[in-house]
């Protein structure tokens, strides 16, 4: 894994002298049939315009790398620092989408019976919280209801998770003292109110590890991995219950985030091969709460960021990530932008850049 984001969430050891030097991995096998990429052709490169634009993002040194992309086909990339397109990257909370396509793939398995079950029925472990007593389609869109306020150290769940990868507290012993239903002001929150927390994630992947039987690493290898046609190994970070921690420590190369963006987009639009699947994908693409934030941001879906640009265009499949990660799709016309980098300051000038690409090649 590439070290550089890696010491970014690392807690200093003055805060956390107990914590370990290195977070303990889980490996993803890659794929035993890869999929070709290929370089753009002359008749399929980018204009000058956006090639400068492209260029001068990439010029900033906190970028990792940087890859445009029409479904197998790239574009543009770039990589620095050392990093190639088969160095594994961590890519915080662009880990959670990937949760929700391993919950589609269990539905058509048929091992979920319905989203709109209790989560406890497929995990002892989530019996009598409110994370079990909420439907997996609550979980989903984030709309648990259950406690997001601090855990064991103090910390919301988002700030402990570098502790959980450097081996102190875990992720379920800060479930466990959110075991009930937040309550904010005088009133009780409900299932169905929508707020960003990572426990709500953690809970559906003890869902796939319970139900399966299997860990979730192997079930991201068989429902993702091996799918894309995956060229490289990829990455969950474990915690010190060895669960992955999935809500943001997951971490793979950029041509593979490539590879699962064109899957995605031949999914939503041909639905062919595996029409259950594309049904489900289908739903999770689709907004159903109406969250906005700096990067255009319009809806949420199960556990995607949706941006709906106009009439026309379509909705852009986003992957959002802490320090400047983002997998932006647009499964309409193919197009995926992929970011790595180790800064926020460039998340907004890559989205005005891929969407005003969008709306410039939507008829």
């Amino acid at each position: 894994m590439d070290s550089m984001l890696m010491r970014a969430k690392r807690p200093s050891l003055q805060l956390c002298p107990q914590c370990l030097n290195e977070p303990i991995g889980d490996l993803i096998e890659k794929s035993s049939t890869k999929r070709q990429l290929v370089s753009s052709t002359t008749g399929n490169r980018i204009d000058n315009e956006l090639l400068a634009k492209l260029q001068a993002v990439s010029s900033d040194d906190s970028v990792i790398s940087l890859v445009l992309a029409r479904r197998t086909t790239i574009l543009y990339e770039i990589y620095k620092h050392g990093v190639g397109p088969g160095t594994q990257v961590l890519s915080l909370s662009m880990a959670k989408p990937l949760i929700s396509l391993l919950v589609g793939s269990a539905v058509c398995k048929g091992i979920i019976k319905s989203l709109d079950d209790k989560a406890e029925i497929y995990s002892r472990a989530l019996s009598g919280t409110a994370y079990g007593s909420a439907s997996l389609r609550s979980l989903l869109l984030m709309s648990s209801g259950a406690d997001y306020g601090t855990g064991l150290m103090g910390e919301s769940s988002s700030g402990e998770t570098g502790r959980w990868a450097f081996g102190v507290g875990s992720q379920l012993e800060t479930m466990k003292t959110r075991s009930g239903y937040n309550k904010r002001l005088f009133a009780q929150d409900k299932e169905g109110d929508w707020y960003y927390k990572n426990m709500d994630v953690y809970a559906l992947s003890l869902v796939l590890r319970d139900s399966h039987q299997e860990t979730v690493t192997k079930l991201t290898q068989k429902y993702l991995w091996e799918k894309i046609g995956a060229e490289h190994d990829a990455t969950w970070v474990l915690d010190r219950n060895r669960d992955p921690i999935v809500a943001s420590f997951f971490a793979a190369g950029a041509h593979d985030w490539i590879r699962l963006a064109a899957y995605i987009s031949e999914n939503l639009v041909e639905s062919n091969s595996d029409p259950c699947f594309a049904s489900y994908l289908r739903e999770a693409t689709t907004a159903n709460r109406t969250v906005k934030d700096e990067l255009g941001f319009t809806g949420y879906g199960y556990l995607f960021r949706l941006a709906y640009l106009n009439d026309k265009t379509g909705a852009i499949v986003w992957f959002r990530g802490a320090f400047g990660q983002i997998l932006a799709i647009h499964p309409a016309s193919g197009f995926a932008i992929l970011l790595q980098s180790n800064h926020i300051r460039n998340l907004i000038p890559v989205a005005d850049i891929f969407s005003d690409w969008i709306i410039r090649n939507t008829k």
